[in-house]
C-alpha cells in the first residue's frame, strides 16, 4: 500500500473511532462550567496533569519503545515475545516503585490530598497505555480505534453521570477517569492475548538494554512536555489561586481541540515515519517534506479559523466567570499550531531513533517555559501562562528543526511563511469579542487562505468522492 494512503487510512480509522466522543465531550462543556465553580474544576485539572507528569517516569516510556521496536521486528513471534515480556516487566516493576513511594509519602505527610486519586490514574493509565501502543504496534489499528471509541464514550458516560446526576463533582471526574482507563485495558488484554505473549523465563536484561537506551531519553522529552503544561498549573496556582486555573483550564480546552485531531495524525504518523526511513533516505525526505507542506497549511488553516469563530464558539460552550478566559485563547491557539509542527519533528526523531536530540529540545524549552511564566505571572496575570507557552513552543519547533537537519533536511518556503506571519497578525488584529463585523470579516478571510492553501486537499478530497460515485454509479 501507498505509504500516504496508509497514513490516511490509519489517522481516519483512529479518527472515527475517537472524534466523535471527544467532541460530544466539548459540547458538555456548558453544563461543566455551570455545575462546578471555577476553584474545583481547577483542582482536577492539577491532579490529572500532576499524573500526566509521573506517567513517564513511573512507566520509563517503554510503551513507546515497545511500539518502535515491534516495528522492526515486523511480528517475529519469538521476537515480538521478547520485547513485550520485557517492557510489561519493567511497567509492572515501575508501578510497584511508585506504590512504594506513595505510600511513604503518605506516612511521612498524611494531610496531603488526593494521593489515592493520582494513583488509582497513574495505574490505570499506566496500563492502558501500555496495551494500546501493543495494539498500535500489532498493526491492529481497527481495535486500537474500537477500543479508544469505547474508552472514551465511557468516561463521557461516566462524567455526565457523576456530574450532572449525581453531583459527586471533581472526585466524580476522577473516578471515572480512572474506571475509563481500567476496562479498556481489560478488554485489550483479551483481544491482544497478551497473556500468551508474557513469558518470565525469557526476561533478559541484554535484551532490554537497547529499549532503555530509546526510552530513557523520552522521559525528560516527555516530562519536558509535561512541564511546559504543568508548569502553567502550578505557578497559576501559586501565584493566582486554583480559580484563576480553572478559567486558564477553560481557555485551553479549544486548543486541546486541536491538540486531540492532531494526535490522531500522530499516531499514525509516528509509525508511517518510522516505516518509511527503511526505504533509503533520499525518498524518505522526498515523502517527509511533501507531508509537511500538506500538515503544516493545514493546522494553521485550523488555527485561523479557530481563532476568527472563537467568539461565536465562547458565546455557545462557555458559561459564568470562565466567559474571561476569551483573551487568552487566540494566543494558546496559536502556541498549539507551533506544538503540531514540533510534533512532526517528533516523529522523524522517532524514525530514526535519536530521541536524545529530541529531548534536549524538549528540556531546554520548557525551562524558558518556566522562567517567563514566574518572572510575569505578578505583572500581566494569566498572560504571562499563555505568551511562555508561546514562546517555549517557537523555540521548541526551531531547535527540533536545526536537531534533524543533521540527518533530514526539511525545506521551508519563507515566502509562505511571511505570508503566514502577516495573516495572524491581521487576525489578531480584528479579533473582537463583542464586534460582529470584525468577526465576520475576520471568518472570511481565514477561509480564503484556507482554501487556497489546502487546493491539494480539497482536489484531492472531490476527485476521490468523484471516484467513488462513478464506481458505484457502474456498479448499479
Amino acid at each position: 500500500m501507498n505509504e500516504k494512503k496508509r497514513l490516511i487510512k490509519n489517522t481516519s480509522l483512529i479518527a472515527l473511532g475517537n472524534f466523535g466522543a471527544k467532541i460530544i465531550s466539548f459540547l458538555l462543556l456548558p453544563i461543566y462550567t455551570s455545575i462546578l465553580d471555577t476553584s474545583e474544576y481547577g483542582t482536577y485539572d492539577f491532579i490529572v496533569a500532576i499524573s500526566a507528569f509521573l506517567l513517564p517516569i513511573v512507566t520509563v516510556c517503554m510503551h513507546e519503545a515497545m511500539f518502535r521496536f515491534i516495528i522492526d521486528v515486523k511480528l517475529d513471534k519469538n521476537e515480538l515475545k521478547k520485547i513485550i515480556t520485557n517492557t510489561f516487566f519493567i511497567v509492572l516493576l515501575g508501578i510497584f516503585c511508585f506504590a512504594l513511594i506513595l505510600f511513604g509519602i503518605h506516612i511521612v505527610f498524611p494531610k496531603i490530598l488526593n494521593l489515592n486519586y493520582i494513583f488509582l490514574f497513574i495505574i490505570a493509565n499506566s496500563l492502558y497505555t501500555y496495551s494500546n501502543n501493543l495494539l498500535r504496534g500489532m498493526g491492529k489499528i481497527k481495535e486500537y480505534a474500537i477500543i479508544s471509541s469505547f474508552k472514551n464514550i465511557l468516561q463521557l458516560i461516566l462524567n455526565v453521570i457523576s456530574v450532572a446526576i449525581l453531583r459527586l463533582g471533581m472526585k466524580g471526574l476522577l473516578l471515572s477517569l480512572c474506571i475509563s482507563e481500567f476496562l479498556p485495558f481489560c478488554i485489550i488484554i483479551l483481544v491482544s492475548k497478551l497473556w500468551r505473549q508474557i513469558d518470565l523465563k525469557i526476561f533478559s536484561f541484554k535484551e532490554l538494554k537497547p529499549m532503555l537506551k530509546y526510552s530513557i531519553p523520552l522521559i525528560p522529552n516527555n516530562l519536558s512536555s509535561q512541564i511546559i503544561n504543568i508548569s502553567d498549573r502550578l505557578v497559576i496556582s501559586a501565584f493566582l489561586g486554583s480559580a484563576s486555573n480553572g478559567i486558564y483550564s477553560i481557555s485551553y480546552k479549544f486548543p486541546n481541540v486541536i491538540e486531540t485531531i492532531y494526535h490522531f495524525f500522530y499516531i499514525a504518523w509516528s509509525e508511517s515515519a518510522s516505516r518509511y526511513i527503511l526505504k533509503g533516505k533520499e525518498e524518505a525526505e522526498k515523502y517527509y517534506n511533501s507531508l509537511y507542506i500538506i500538515i503544516n497549511n493545514f493546522i494553521f488553516s485550523i488555527i485561523l479559523l479557530m481563532i476568527a469563530g472563537m467568539p461565536i464558539l465562547f458565546k455557545i460552550f462557555i458559561k459564568g466567570n470562565y466567559i474571561e478566559g476569551i483573551i487568552y485563547v487566540p494566543i494558546l491557539l496559536l502556541a498549539m499550531y507551533f506544538d503540531c509542527i514540533a510534533k512532526f519533528y517528533s516523529g522523524l526523531f522517532t524514525a530514526i531513533k535519536k530521541t536524545k536530540n529530541m529531548a534536549k529540545s524538549t528540556v531546554f524549552a520548557s525551562l524558558v517555559n518556566l522562567i517567563i511564566n514566574i518572572i510575569l505571572i505578578k505583572k500581566i496575570g494569566l498572560y504571562a501562562a499563555a505568551i511562555s507557552t508561546l514562546i517555549s513552543e517557537i523555540i521548541l519547533v526551531i531547535m527540533r528543526k536545526i536537531f534533524i537537519y543533521r540527518d533530514i533536511v526539511i525545506k521551508l518556503s519563507h515566502k509562505n511563511i511571511f505570508i503566514q506571519l502577516a495573516i495572524i497578525i491581521l487576525i489578531f488584529i480584528l479579533f473582537d469579542y463583542h464586534n460582529y463585523i470584525k468577526i465576520i470579516i475576520s471568518i472570511s478571510i481565514s477561509t480564503i487562505y484556507a482554501i487556497i492553501a489546502n487546493k491539494y486537499i480539497i482536489i484531492s478530497a472531490f476527485e476521490w468522492i468523484s471516484k467513488r460515485l462513478k464506481i458505484k454509479k457502474f456498479i448499479n
